[in-house]
């Protein structure tokens, strides 16, 4: 347990922008496999479970 009483691998609001910004630094990466814009599309929203 950290100092706060959360659980040491939680996932924390500070945490959230770090993870965003890796998330779409995975989309640019894979963007450029899918030709179709839908696909481009797709991909990211189903990670964000959209």
């Amino acid at each position: 347990m950290s100092v706060r009483g959360q659980v040491d691998d939680e996932v924390t609001a500070e945490d959230l922008g770090v993870l965003d910004a890796e998330f779409e630094a995975v989309c640019a990466r894979i963007e450029p496999l899918f030709y179709r814009p839908e696909s481009r599309a797709h991909g990211p929203a189903t990670g964000r479970g959209r």
